[in-house]
């Protein structure tokens, strides 16, 4: 619908109308409720870090975007997005999976941590050990090794 793009400018209303336009169909029943207007400014510039809402000639303005030219309008169901309770589940879902997979990925990070100290310890006392052989003259068990 939008893209950032230097010295561009949309009139606040503009963009309320096309979010009211697109997203009313999926705002009834179950689905969550549609943003109010100064929600949805918010979002613009969140989305669009780069933009800023300022006052033009009496109307608010977003600039640094701009319409995006497409050959089609945009539709939820084109883009394979439906906005149900089945997908919050299963959004649901992939966030504790996520979560699972950090927390694992941290335990298993400690036991690498610690068997890098180990093995370097374990070397260590090797190469300790073979100084010594090597000092008392057993020089055919340190070459074995």
């Amino acid at each position: 619908m939008f893209v950032a793009t230097e010295g561009g400018r949309v009139d606040q209303t503009e963009i309320w109308k096309m979010y009211q336009e697109t997203f009313s169909a999926y705002s009834k029943g179950e689905h969550p409720k549609p943003l109010v207007a100064s929600e949805l400014v918010k979002q613009v510039g969140e989305v669009f870090p780069s933009s800023c809402l300022k006052s033009h000639h009496q109307e608010l303005v977003v600039e640094g975007i701009e319409r995006r030219h497409e050959t089609q309008p945009f539709s939820l169901q084109d883009a394979g997005h439906r906005p149900t309770t089945e997908t919050l589940e299963a959004q649901t879902v992939r966030t504790e999976q996520m979560a699972e997979l950090s927390a694992m990925y941290t335990v298993l990070m400690k036991q690498r941590d610690t068997l890098v100290f180990k093995h370097d310890a374990l070397q260590e006392a090797l190469l300790d050990a073979v100084g010594k052989v090597k000092a008392r003259g057993f020089v055919s068990i340190v070459q074995v090794w």
